[in-house]
């Protein structure tokens, strides 16, 4: 059986302790920027940044057709147009135009 009071025991010791028995504040950013690093949303914010700029996955893609053995195959003796109409990155300018001037009258209404 625990001891009456055992729990609170421990807690007190814990905050008394306080940031002797953690990392420090630099072990713990190094730690936050090593998960940032492998996440998905980092991978996303990549993927983001290249559709912003304009290389996205069209440019990569190639013409398959089924072969003879059923499989598909690429494509050489038809034309593999790839056409990139960057409106990701036209709505993204709009998206951040809209939200700064947002910001500016918010600003001029408070002056």
């Amino acid at each position: 059986m625990i001891e009456p009071f055992e729990e609170t025991r421990k807690i007190n010791q814990i905050i008394s302790l306080g940031g002797y028995t953690g990392m420090t504040e630099n072990q713990f950013f190094e730690q936050q920027i090593k998960l940032w690093y492998r996440s998905r949303e980092r991978e996303e914010q990549i993927t983001g940044e290249k559709y912003y700029i304009g290389q996205q996955d069209i440019l990569h893609r190639k013409r398959m057709a089924i072969g003879r053995d059923g499989k598909l195959e690429e494509v050489d003796n038809l034309p593999n147009n790839r056409i990139v109409d960057n409106q990701y990155a036209k709505s993204v300018d709009q998206k951040v135009n809209r939200l700064r001037s947002r910001a500016k009258m918010k600003y001029i209404q408070k002056n």
